[in-house]
C-alpha cells in the first residue's frame, strides 16, 4: 500500500471492515460505503481534498496528502468486488464527491456461477476454487443474495448503473481461478461505453501485485506503476 501511496501522491483511506463470517452480505458494503461517505463529506476536516477519488481493490470483496485513494480492503472477501459495490453505491445514492478512477487488481465480479478458469485453475497456485468457494459461502450463505447487483455486477448489475462507471482499469494475472470474470466485467463496461481497460499479466497468478515474494517482479512493478498513474488522473485530469 505504501508504494500506492507514494507513486499516487496521495492519501491512501484503507478501511477495516468486518470480515465474514462474522457478518455477512450486505454488511460489509454498508460498512465500508459509510467510512467512503464519511470522507466525501468530511475531507478538510482530515486535511485531505475530497472532490475526487480513485477506488481500487485486489482480489476478493486504494506522499502527499493532496487528493484520496480509496483502498477496499483485502480481508476475507474480495476487495476488487467491494470497489465494484461501492461504484454502484456511489452511482445509486448521490456520493457527494466524483470516483474518478477505478482501479480492479485480480476481482471477483460474479459469486451466482464460475466461468472456465475456476476449473483450469482449481488448483491454484495461491488461490484454489475451493478456497473461493468457503469465502463465497461464509460472506453469502443465502444463495439468492448471489443474484443480485452488488453480489454479482457481471451478470446482475443493470446497464444503466455499469454505463455510468468510472474510468476503469481491470488487471488480472492469467493463471488464476479469476481470471475470467475478471476480464469479462472489463469487456461489459467497453460495450456500455466505459472507459475500460484490461491488463493482463503473462504467467502470473492470483494477488501477484501483493504477494511480497512476487511484487518486486518486473511485471508487478510495471502493473503498479501504470495502476498509480491511471489513479492519479482521478486528481490531475491532464496527466
Amino acid at each position: 500500500m505504501e508504494d500506492i501511496a507514494r507513486q499516487c501522491q496521495a492519501a491512501v483511506v484503507f478501511p477495516c471492515y468486518t470480515p465474514a463470517p462474522d457478518k455477512q452480505f450486505p454488511f460489509q458494503f454498508e460498512q465500508t460505503y459509510q467510512v467512503l461517505d464519511h470522507f466525501a463529506r468530511n475531507g478538510p476536516a482530515h486535511g485531505i481534498r475530497s472532490e475526487s477519488f480513485a477506488l481500487a481493490g485486489d482480489s476478493v470483496g486504494g506522499g502527499s496528502t493532496i487528493h484520496v485513494v480509496f483502498l477496499a480492503g483485502v480481508t476475507n472477501i474480495c476487495s476488487g468486488h467491494m470497489s465494484i459495490a461501492l461504484m454502484q453505491m456511489a452511482i445509486e445514492r448521490n456520493l457527494p464527491a466524483k470516483i474518478g478512477q477505478m482501479i480492479l487488481f485480480n476481482p471477483v465480479t460474479d459469486t451466482q456461477m464460475k466461468m472456465e478458469s475456476y476449473e483450469t485453475f482449481k488448483d491454484g497456485p495461491f488461490l484454489s476454487s475451493a478456497s473461493m468457494d468457503w469465502m463465497i459461502d461464509a460472506f453469502l450463505p443465502n444463495e439468492s443474495d448471489r443474484k443480485t447487483a452488488l453480489a454479482s455486477p457481471l451478470s446482475c448489475a443493470s446497464d444503466e448503473v455499469l454505463s455510468k462507471f468510472a474510468p476503469t482499469t481491470a488487471f488480472v494475472g492469467d493463471v488464476d481461478p479469476l481470471v475470467d470474470e475478471g476480464k469479462a466485467f472489463g469487456r461489459r463496461l467497453q460495450k456500455l461505453g466505459v472507459d475500460s481497460a484490461i491488463i493482463q499479466g503473462d504467467g502470473q497468478m492470483h494477488a501477484f501485485m501483493a504477494v511480497v515474494a512476487l511484487r518486486q517482479s518486473p511485471t508487478a512493478r510495471a502493473m503498479i506503476e501504470f495502476a498509480c498513474l491511471k489513479m492519479r488522473k482521478a486528481f490531475h485530469p491532464v496527466i
